[in-house]
């Protein structure tokens, strides 16, 4: 998958990078959720105003 650099990214509450996102094994991803421009940045603020992934592991951790 393809994540462009301006895009907000959120594991399990923490902001991360793309490397984050993809180090993470597929099979331990509880859920993912895209929010687009507006919503992201209405939720988050300016960090937001390019959408937003928000990704929740199995584990949390």
């Amino acid at each position: 998958m393809e994540i462009p650099e301006t895009v907000l990214i959120l594991i399990n509450g923490k902001l991360s990078t793309r490397n984050d996102m993809q180090a993470i094994k597929p099979d331990n991803i509880k859920n993912v959720n895209v929010l687009k421009p507006d919503m992201a940045k209405a939720k988050y603020g300016e960090k937001g105003k390019h959408g937003a992934i928000i990704v929740t592991t199995k584990n949390q951790k």
